[in-house]
């Protein structure tokens, strides 16, 4: 059994290595953005039944296709965007993670995440099956209501995150609060 799982996790570290190395990953951390265009680049990756690392709503400036199974995105400084990161073993599922993410300018402090140059604003973050599929189904309910995750108050997704980390069930995101919310940004600009 315990050769078992250090034959395991010495897999598991080995994947890791080898996808960090394709995608030349960040480490975790939180930095000063430093980069002449201004633009952040997020890295996608498919490996069919390992690794899925995909954006689940937001718009890019542009993309860039490396290979069949990579591509990179790049996106303006204030920038909302959802991106969720999958990966399996021979076990099943061994992360599930969704992040929405928002850009920063040139020389704000960012959080360095991985696949994600040079850094973003963390606004929410949830692990896990049953956390990712609410914040799913939130989504799929403000979609619904014919407004663009994107362009959500980053309010209401920091509200969503704790709500969650407390075990407690998130609001919902209705036109009234969306409406208020692109007033108060208005009158701000």
């Amino acid at each position: 059994m315990a050769s078992n799982v250090a034959r395991i996790a010495s897999r598991v570290d080995k994947h890791a290595r080898s996808i960090s190395q394709r995608t030349n990953l960040a480490a975790c951390g939180t930095h000063h953005m430093n980069t002449s265009s201004g633009l952040t680049r997020v890295t996608l990756l498919y490996m069919p039944g390992q690794t899925n690392i995909w954006l689940r709503f937001g718009h890019p400036l542009y993309e860039r296709h490396l290979e069949p199974m990579r591509k990179q995105l790049y996106f303006r400084a204030d920038a909302l965007f959802g991106r969720v990161h999958w990966e399996s073993n021979d076990y099943g599922t061994t992360c599930w993670r969704l992040q929405v993410l928002r850009t920063v300018h040139v020389g704000a402090m960012a959080s360095r995440i991985a696949g994600v140059e040079p850094g973003a604003e963390i606004i929410l973050d949830v692990s896990g099956h049953y956390k990712v599929h609410c914040v799913f189904a939130l989504i799929d309910a403000i979609e619904a209501q014919r407004i663009d995750p994107a362009d959500v108050s980053p309010s209401y997704w920091r509200t969503v995150h704790n709500r969650l980390a407390v075990h407690q069930e998130p609001p919902l995101y209705d036109g009234r609060t969306h409406v208020a919310f692109l007033t108060r940004r208005s009158l701000q600009s």
